[in-house]
């Protein structure tokens, strides 16, 4: 049995690991841009919500300065 490990096993196990690497790191991107997503959806509808809330203050200090 022949137990030498040449400079292409050596490089083809190296290209192994780096591939599950950036398979692994592609999963993770991939899953930050699922979260940036989320978190621009929740920003957009925080943001819509404060601009009720100012659109509702207006119309009651508009109605106190009419009093």
């Amino acid at each position: 049995m022949n137990m030498e490990v040449t400079r292409a096993d050596l490089a083809d196990e190296l290209a192994a690991e780096l591939a599950a690497i950036r398979d692994r790191l592609s999963e993770k991107v991939d899953h930050l841009d699922m979260e940036w997503d989320e978190l621009s959806r929740a920003e957009q509808h925080a943001a819509g919500s404060i601009q009720g809330a100012v659109q509702k203050l207006r119309l009651a200090i508009e109605e106190l300065d009419e009093e």
